[in-house]
Order: structure tokens, then sequence, then C-alpha cells
């Protein structure tokens, strides 16, 4: 290879890299067209995808045609039943195409490193925080109300994509000595948020770090009780949505709720109709609208929020990744997603690996508590790396691409044998 070739190589890779990771927080980068939210980030995915292929190194496995058949499916068993229409499996099915076939094709693209890329990702989650650290003062002067949320348009998104870089930092202090500060920051900005989901996160990841040590399936949960105690006494807005959120899922009644919980209420509420309804593939993929324009109105105190305008809150997603999922693939659907993260989880792997797997557990966790949307631009990137540590077929391919042939770094630009 020429000096100039690999100087274009090295600066094509450093682009589609660098421009990917940035890309993870890029959420509330978004348009409205016709009523459909579209991502910025799409756009760098079709441009990055077009580089790659021009290298030669697009990857697309197996387990994508079988999860491309399945929303196909789901969304086919919705037409049939007349309970989900093509527009709403098109938006869905598309948006999945392009995220998960773009992951994989960049993790082939860097030699399927998964250190490096999680790496990353943490550094980049560090320097998201600190940015919104600095503006924090300010914005709350302005706003005494105001909740850390940085570069995203909530604090529940910043909570999300950011709290499995705190886990990540955590386990580099504990083994490495490194990335304590980084830990601290985040932490700290995942407080001044204060998120549910983020405390959640925090205290999910807290206890799977700490089953891994001899002791440590004693003490952690005693240790994570002591902080969730903590944190329900300290903060006066976790216990009103903790309250108002099991109160009304056991009640039934969404009656003097708070929005966030009502958001999970109605959600939950609109999956058990269909569930009942259409228990083994519920209403379709993409259908998340439509059930709930049918069964929200029935909820019992749903008066207050139609009065106030608000009532659909939770119809794009359904309050929560499980929601939505119970909702639009049935029991079915959900239980092979479930089914996906304990067979992939890597219970015998290195310490790294398995401080990336918790990480991404972590995310996963707090996703199937909050948000239901398909694709943010963080999703597949966290979801494709678990695939790759856990699902036996794809470490072999991971192994094997890194002791193949010579690499170029992805951070000094020169050529070396990746084994």
């Amino acid at each position: 290879m020429s000096e100039l070739a690999q100087g274009d190589h090295s600066t094509l890779r450093k682009f589609v890299t660098m421009s990917t990771f940035l890309g993870l927080f890029s959420a509330g980068a978004d348009f409205g067209l016709g009523g459909v939210h579209i991502l910025i980030f799409y756009f760098l995915a079709l441009l990055n995808l077009a580089l790659i292929a021009s290298e030669g190194k697009l990857w697309f496995p197996r387990g994508l045609l079988w999860l491309f058949g399945f929303m196909a499916l789901s969304g086919g068993i919705g037409i049939l039943q007349g309970t989900d229409t093509v527009p709403n499996i098109l938006k869905s099915l598309l948006g999945i195409v392009l995220n998960a076939t773009y992951f994989c094709a960049f993790l082939r693209y860097v030699r399927f490193d998964v250190d490096y890329c999680f790496r990353m990702y943490a550094k980049f989650a560090f320097y998201v925080a600190a940015l919104g650290l600095l503006a924090y003062p300010v914005l709350y002067l302005q706003l005494p109300m105001y909740r850390l949320k940085s570069v995203f348009q909530e604090p529940g998104e910043f909570a999300i994509v950011c709290a499995p870089a705190a886990i990540y930092y955590l386990d580099q202090w504990q083994r490495k000595r490194t990335g304590g500060w980084q830990f601290l920051l985040l932490v700290l900005t995942l407080i001044l948020a204060n998120s549910s989901i983020g405390y959640l996160g925090l205290l999910f990841g807290f206890y799977m770090f700490g089953t891994r040590y001899r002791f440590g399936k004693l003490l952690a949960p005693v240790l994570v009780v002591g902080i969730g105690v903590a944190i329900y006494t300290l903060s006066a807005d976790f216990r009103l949505r903790a309250v108002d959120t099991v109160t009304g899922l056991a009640t039934g009644n969404a009656s003097d709720t708070n929005l966030s919980s009502f958001a999970l209420i109605s959600g939950a509420y609109v999956a058990e109709q269909v569930i009942l309804d259409k228990p083994f593939f519920g209403w379709g993929l993409g259908s998340i609208s439509l059930s709930h324009e049918r069964y929200v109105g029935n909820l019992p105190g749903v008066e207050e929020f139609i009065e106030g305008g608000i009532l659909q809150i939770s119809r794009g997603d359904g309050g929560s990744m499980l929601l939505r999922l119970l909702a639009e693939t049935g029991l079915i659907g959900t239980a092979l997603a479930l089914g996906f993260v304990f067979a992939c989880y890597p219970y015998h792997a290195t310490p790294e690996v398995r401080a990336i797997a918790i990480s991404i557990a972590t995310y996963i966790f707090v996703k199937m508590l909050r948000s239901g949307v398909y694709f943010n631009p963080e999703e597949f990137f966290f979801l494709v790396i678990y695939a790759v540590i856990g699902a036996p077929s794809l470490v072999r391919a991971r192994r094997l691409a890194q002791v193949q042939s010579p690499v170029l770094s992805l951070e000094t630009g020169t050529l070396h044998n990746a084994n």
C-alpha cells in the first residue's frame, strides 16, 4: 500500500469511526416530515454504509435474516388480523433494517474490536456528561427546576445512553485503577438528571457488577437495597414516581398519577388488552399507535389526562420496550427477545468482555423498563456488540477476524497485526 493510499484509508476510517461514535449521542437531532420524526443519524448511517461498501467490508450475519423475517412475519400477521397497516410496518421495519445492518457492517469494519468500540463509546459518554455538567449551573439559574440532560431532549434519554458508561468505568477503576474520575462525574451527572430510570440503571449495574465476585452474591443485593432506600428517601421526585407507578399498576387506575408514571401505566394497560385479544403475536410490528388509540380511553382514571390533552404520551412507544414488544409481537416475540438477552450473555468470558456485557445488560434493562423506541442511534450499537461477544457463531467470527491479517490501527493510523 502506498503512503498516500494508506493516508487516505486512515482518514476515511477515522471519519467513519469518529462520526459513528458521535452519532450514538444524536437522538435529539431530528426533524419532522409528514408526522414522522427522522433522525439525522439515518443519513450518516447511509453515507457510512456506502463508504464501508466501497472498501468491500459489509457484513450481514445470518441472524439478521431471522430478525428481519420475524419482524416481517409479525407485520404480515397484523395485516391479516386487521390490526396493523402497511405504513406502520414499513416505518418500523426500515428503521430496524437500516440500524441493524449499519452496526453489523461497522463492527466488521473495525475488525470486531469490541474493546475499542466500547472504550470509545464510554469516552464520548464522558465528554457528553461533562458538557452537560458545564452547562448545568447556567441553565439551573435560569430554570430552577432544570434537570441535566446535556445534548438530549430529555433527562431520561441522557440516563439511558450514559448509564452503561458509568458501570464500564467502575469496572475499569476496580481492575486497573483507571477511569475513577470518569465514573464519579458520570454518577454526578446522572444524579443531577434526577431520572428514575437513571437511578434504576445504576442500581442494576451495581448489582451485576457485584455478583461477579466471591462474596458479591451476598453483599451486592444488600448494598443495592441500601442505596435504593437512600435514593427513595432523599429524592422526592423518585419517591413520587415510584409510588404512583406501583400504585397505578397494582390498582389498574391512573387517577392522580404524575405524567411519567401515566406513560407506563397506560402502556401496561394497552399491552394487557392486546395480550388478552391476540396473545401469541400481538397486533403486529409498528401497531402500537393503533392499539393505544383503541384501548387507552378505557383505562380507569384517564379523564384528567384527556382534559389536559396529554392522553397520547405513550402512543408512539408504549411507555417501555417490554410493553411495546408485548403489544406488537405478543408472547412469542417477547420470549424470543428475552431469550436473546439470556442466551448471548457471556457467562465465562474474560473480565474485559464481562465488563462490556454487564454495561450493555444495564442498557437493555433500562430500555426494557422505559424506552420503547426501536432504533435510537445507540440501540443496535449495543445489541450487535452484545451478540458478537455472546453468540457462539459470532464469537468465532470475531476471533477469526482478529488473527487473520494486518489491520490499520483505529487510533494511530499505523499497520499492525491484530492478534
